[in-house]
């Protein structure tokens, strides 16, 4: 689940862009955490949750000015400043743009590696604060356009296809934002608060791929209600309660490609609105100073998937200032987007088929998909040792989830399909993973990390391992920084497994069905001054690429062309420069 300050975001036809539409400069902190989340927050948190919170207007720097350039031709410029009005009122402005406009084609396929993209980025927000009231409220526009495909292609070329014309793609977003954040702490009550949450977001994306096209916008509406208070005087069992709505609107339009007749189907939408009311209860209470349970449940009726209930669990056992273990489980559940979650498929030969039914033929097969539903359980310990006079941390955790109810992207069963429908029998997931942090020598950090990925599902009646993803993955980060901090030193090695590439049951093309193990690796020198910072760096420093990432690249209006089988990085070595500067407050 993605949020933006604990308010759900980036959901639906945006899911797969996420943090991309967040600039790094612009946050002031990122909270990850594994398992079932909080009820509080909703109900679709399934594996974890990620949070990003902005720059704040009372607290980020007066000016900061963050540019960036690379050596395939991208540009990147970042700028906030945050104004004191008074004592009580602060806005900020914040801005982002980037600009990849170059061509590049490192392995000469015909096809661009990357996309050429544009984007431009700007938030304004306003802060008001008192002794017992907190306001926050703002506006974030976004415009993006990505153009990919064949080299030489052109966005006024959109329409032609089939054999003598360029393949291409293209993506066109625009997004607006608005939140309202308001806190009442109650003088006449010690340790009791309520507040509202309202989140719009309107997601208008135009797409094409060769000859598919793909238009969609979602309009959403989130507010939360939320009550927290404690038991009695007892400010070790607190509770929180409170209401929830959400809103969905999707107006969604899609035509295929028949590659065996070498026509488009003709556009057919698929329009909906989704309501979903909830309230929820959490339970939060500290015994012994050792051991916080955290239980909660949250009820939500969905105007076409009916009621559900959502419970969820964490226990948090410290007996010690080294120790901590921690235990959760928990009950997730989301809507499928098959064409936004999945919209890399699009860039095959494949037709869209759901429950054996071509889509654009059948629009309605997509009201028998059911919700996706799953239950995550996870151990966690932390572990810290004092070793040579400096701690010396270990990390352990597992997390396992299960789907009940999941909707398959089948491309493996049958040639020239790619076929979704819902989970009709095993689907689940374990993670292993363990890491560690030391101090080796004084301003020398090391961290090392491991992780074995155990991912299946059931796809035309085989448990197949999930494709395109590694086994198991490993990471090694060395950072040593100088005396007063002038020079710091970034060394990071990304280890990838071996992994499963698939390959429809019934084709006999000899194509390869799995990749092997690969390392990444990236390094970056920083130069500290008073109020500005200069780095520089390398990404891939290996120039390790997937050969041959796109099936007849050469033939991209055949049956055989594919360009949904990529699993490693398309473009090699690139070198960066940057600079930011920052005036701090007093």
């Amino acid at each position: 689940q993605m949020m933006t300050e604990n308010m759900p975001n980036f959901r639906g036809i945006s899911a797969l862009y996420g943090l991309n539409y967040v600039p790094g400069p612009w946050m002031s902190a990122i909270s990850v955490s594994k398992g079932a989340g909080s009820v509080i927050n909703g109900y679709e948190a399934i594996a974890g949750q990620i949070s990003v919170d902005y720059k704040k207007p009372a607290t980020s720097e007066k000016i900061f000015v963050n540019a960036y350039g690379n050596s395939e031709g991208m540009i990147e410029f970042n700028a906030n400043t945050g104004i004191r009005l008074n004592d009580k009122w602060s806005t900020a402005i914040l801005a982002h743009g980037d600009w990849l406009t170059m061509e590049h084609d490192g392995n000469h396929d015909g096809f661009l590696d990357m996309p050429k993209t544009t984007q431009y980025n700007v938030m304004n927000r306003w802060q008001y604060k008192t002794d017992t009231w907190f306001l926050q409220f703002g506006g974030k526009f976004l415009d993006e356009t990505r153009l990919g495909g064949q080299k030489g292609f052109r966005k006024e070329m959109r329409g032609s296809y089939g054999e003598g014309t360029l393949y291409g793609i293209g993506i066109d977003s625009r997004r607006y934002e608005g939140f309202l954040k308001l806190g009442y702490l109650m003088p006449q009550y010690e340790n009791t608060s309520m507040a509202i949450l309202v989140n719009y977001t309107d997601h208008d994306q135009d797409s094409y791929y060769g000859a598919r096209d793909y238009q969609a916008r979602q309009q959403t509406v989130f507010s939360n209600y939320i009550f927290q208070s404690i038991f009695g005087q007892n400010e070790n069992q607190k509770y929180s309660a409170g209401l929830s709505f959400n809103f969905d609107r999707y107006d969604e339009s899609f035509n295929d490609y028949l590659v065996g007749s070498g026509q488009k189907t003709a556009t057919v939408d698929f329009d909906r609105n989704e309501r979903v009311g909830g309230a929820f209860f959490q339970y939060t209470g500290l015994f012994w100073q050792k051991l916080t349970v955290m239980a909660g449940l949250r009820y939500d009726y969905h105007n076409i998937f009916g009621s559900f209930v959502t419970p969820r669990l964490h226990l948090a056992y410290a007996p010690d200032d080294f120790t901590m273990l921690k235990v959760s489980a928990g009950h997730g559940a989301r809507t499928a987007n098959i064409l936004a979650d999945n919209s890399y498929l699009l860039a095959s030969a494949n037709s869209v088929y759901v429950n054996d039914k071509l889509l654009a033929a059948h629009p309605e097969e997509l009201d028998r998909l059911d919700m996706e539903k799953a239950w995550n359980f996870g151990v966690q310990l932390n572990r810290k040792f004092l070793l040579f006079d400096r701690i010396l941390n270990i990390n352990l955790d597992y997390y396992r989830t299960n789907f009940t109810d999941q909707v398959v992207a089948d491309n493996e069963t049958q040639v020239g399909k790619v076929n979704f429908y819902n989970l009709d029998d095993d689907s689940y997931s374990n993670c292993y993973q363990v890491e560690v942090k030391y101090e080796l020598i004084p301003r020398f950090d090391v961290l090392g990390a491991y992780r074995y990925n155990d991912v299946k599902t059931t796809m035309g009646g085989r448990l197949l391992r999930a494709p395109l993803q590694s086994k198991y993955k490993g990471l090694l980060n060395l950072s040593y920084y100088t005396n007063m901090k002038k020079w710091q030193f970034d060394f990071t090695t990304q280890f990838n497994g071996p992994g499963r590439i698939p390959v429809p049951v019934s084709e006999n093309s000899g194509q390869a069905d799995r990749f092997d193990s690969f390392r990444i690796m990236n390094a970056q020198i920083s130069k500290f001054f008073r109020k500005w910072s200069i780095y520089a760096g390398c990404e891939n420093i290996g120039d390790f690429t997937q050969k041959h990432p796109i099936l007849a690249a050469d033939r991209p209006w055949s049956d055989a062309f594919d360009s949904s089988k990529i699993w490693g990085p398309v473009h090699g070595r690139k070198f960066y420069l940057g600079l930011r500067f920052g005036l701090d407050r007093e």
